[in-house]
C-alpha cells in the first residue's frame, strides 16, 4: 500500500471538527496577542522605572509627569492570567482526549503539569504585586 493510499484510507475530519479546531486556533491567536500586549505593557513600565531612577539624580526633569506603574502592571498581569487560564484549559482538555500511545499520553501529562505550574506562578505573582502595592 502506498503512502497516498494509506492517507486516503485514514478518516478525514468532518466539517464540524475542522470548524472546532479553527475556533480553537482563533482563540489561541487571541490569547497570544494578549500575551504580546502584556509584554509591551511590561516594557513600558520598565521605561517609566528607568525615568524614575534618572529623576533621583536629575530633579529638573519632569518627574511629576511620570504615571503610576501599578495600574499598568495590574493590567499586564490580568492579560497574562486570562491567557494562561485558557492555555491551562487546553491542556486539561487535551488530557481528557484518548492518546494513541504511551509517549503521547506522557506528553499530555507533562503539558498539563507545566501549564498548571505556570498558572500557579502567575497567580502568586499577581497577589504579590497587589500585596507589595498595599505596603
Amino acid at each position: 500500500m502506498s503512502v497516498t493510499q494509506a492517507q486516503s484510507t485514514q478518516t478525514q475530519p468532518t466539517q464540524a471538527q475542522v470548524c472546532e479546531q479553527v475556533a480553537i486556533i482563533d482563540q489561541t491567536l487571541h490569547y497570544l496577542q494578549q500575551i504580546v500586549i502584556a509584554i509591551f505593557l511590561s516594557y513600558f513600565t520598565v521605561t517609566i522605572q528607568r525615568e524614575q531612577l534618572i529623576c533621583t539624580i536629575c530633579p529638573e526633569k519632569c518627574c511629576d509627569c511620570l504615571p503610576d506603574i501599578f495600574p499598568i502592571k495590574i493590567i499586564s498581569s490580568l492579560l497574562t492570567l486570562t491567557a494562561l487560564v485558557f492555555f491551562y484549559q487546553l491542556a486539561v482538555n487535551s488530557c481528557c482526549q484518548p492518546a494513541t500511545d504511551c509517549a503521547q499520553q506522557q506528553s499530555k501529562q507533562i503539558g498539563y503539569l507545566a501549564s498548571a505550574l505556570v498558572l500557579i506562578a502567575a497567580v502568586i505573582r499577581f497577589f504579590e504585586l497587589i500585596a507589595a502595592h498595599q505596603q
